[in-house]
């Protein structure tokens, strides 16, 4: 929600070509938690990918043998 926010209002500036963006403190509060929450996840979630599952695979050797 933060992160729409801050797009959103980053657009409207950007829009009416104001050269600087000033943001309330408690605005960039919730942006930084929001942005941390994401991250941690993110990290949580490339630590915790578990290796490919090889059991259900099937070794098959082929040669040139004469029938």
């Amino acid at each position: 929600m933060h992160i729409e926010k801050f797009i959103e209002r980053l657009q409207g500036f950007d829009a009416r070509g104001a050269k600087d963006f000033i943001m309330p403190l408690r605005d960039a509060k919730g942006l930084h938690v929001e942005l941390t929450r994401l991250l941690l996840n993110l990290e949580r979630l490339q630590t915790q990918q578990e290796p490919m599952d090889t059991s259900g695979i099937t070794n098959i050797e082929v040669n040139g043998q004469p029938f």
